[in-house]
């Protein structure tokens, strides 16, 4: 059952707090429609107040809905990937797949020197010192018999 401070959470009961406020006494000489008109206007602003708080839950509802989601999808993909590496045994692990994300065509040239167990080189495979190399190693090649062309 309703009861008498009910009607105060209520729009229309806020107005009738206001204009009764505004009818009361005051120390500034105002005239009824400055009074009325602020009644209103303060009424207005905790409307507004309110939406503001509605939209700022259901922002945070939001963003704990999303973030349940996240969880979600991050746990089906650790499903996926336990899956497929039991499958695929050390063939799908990222370690063995490729060199590291971001090494780039030096640290490819680096994976590999190491892997032969020879010193890096900080030159790539595209510097012009090996470029030239490549170059005149095809021109001496190619200006030998056909049979003696094939590489060892």
């Amino acid at each position: 059952m309703p009861g008498l401070f009910d009607l105060l959470d209520s729009e229309d009961g806020r107005l009738g707090l206001a204009l009764l406020a505004a009818a009361g006494p005051s120390m500034q000489p105002t005239s009824i429609g400055q009074r009325i008109a602020g009644a209103v206007q303060s009424v207005g602003s905790q409307r507004d107040n309110d939406l503001r708080r509605k939209l700022i839950n259901s922002q945070i509802e939001e963003n704990a809905n999303q973030n349940t989601y996240r969880s979600a999808q991050v746990n089906k993909l650790a499903q996926i990937q336990g899956l497929t590496s039991g499958l695929l045994g050390d063939w799908g692990s990222p370690s063995t797949a490729a060199p590291a994300a971001g090494a780039g065509v030096g640290g490819a040239a680096t994976a590999r020197a190491g892997a032969r167990g020879g010193a890096a080189s900080r030159r790539g495979p595209l510097s012009r010192r090996n470029l030239a190399i490549r170059s005149t190693a095809f021109r001496a090649r190619s200006r030998l018999p056909p049979a003696v062309r094939t590489r060892p």
